[in-house]
C-alpha cells in the first residue's frame, strides 16, 4: 500500500524512533563542524607553517560582527517561517491522509520558496547594514 492511499495509511504521532534518528542526526553535523574546523587547523599547521594558536587568532580575527550577527539571525527567520507555514497547513487539512499528505507536499514547497526569499532579502539587509551599522 502506498502511503497517503486512503486505506489504512494513518499518520504516527510522537515516534521514538524517529525522534532519535533526528537527534544523532543533528550530532553528526555538529560533529562533521568539528573535522572541518580541526582539519583546516591541521592543514595550516603542516602546509603553512601556522602554530595552532595562530590559526585560531587569525580565524577568531577574521569573523566580523556582521557575520556572527547575519549567522544567528537567518536561522530564526528560517524556523518562524516552517513554523508558521507547517502549523498553517496542518491546521487547514481536509480529506483524511490523502489530505495531510497534499498539506505536507505544499507545506514544503511553499516554505522552501519563502526561505529562498528570505535568504536573498536578509543576504541584501546584512550587507547593507552591515557598512552602517556595524
Amino acid at each position: 500500500m502506498r502511503c497517503g492511499d486512503g486505506h489504512g495509511s494513518e499518520p504516527k504521532v510522537g515516534n521514538a524512533a524517529s525522534a532519535r534518528r533526528d537527534l544523532d542526526a543533528a550530532f553528526a553535523d555538529g560533529i562533521e563542524r568539528l573535522h572541518w574546523i580541526a582539519g583546516g587547523c591541521l592543514a595550516s599547521v603542516f602546509s603553512l607553517r601556522l602554530n595552532a594558536v595562530e590559526f585560531w587568532t587569525r580565524a577568531i580575527n577574521a569573523l566580523d560582527f556582521a557575520d556572527i550577527m547575519q549567522g544567528m539571525m537567518k536561522p530564526l527567520v528560517y524556523g518562524f517561517i516552517l513554523a508558521t507555514v507547517g502549523c498553517y497547513k496542518g491546521l487547514t487539512v481536509r480529506g483524511g491522509t490523502q489530505g495531510v499528505g497534499r498539506a505536507t507536499t505544499q507545506a514544503v514547497v511553499v516554505a522552501s520558496v519563502m526561505i529562498i526569499g528570505a535568504d536573498l532579502f536578509l543576504t541584501k539587509l546584512a550587507l547593507y547594514l552591515g557598512d552602517k551599522i556595524f
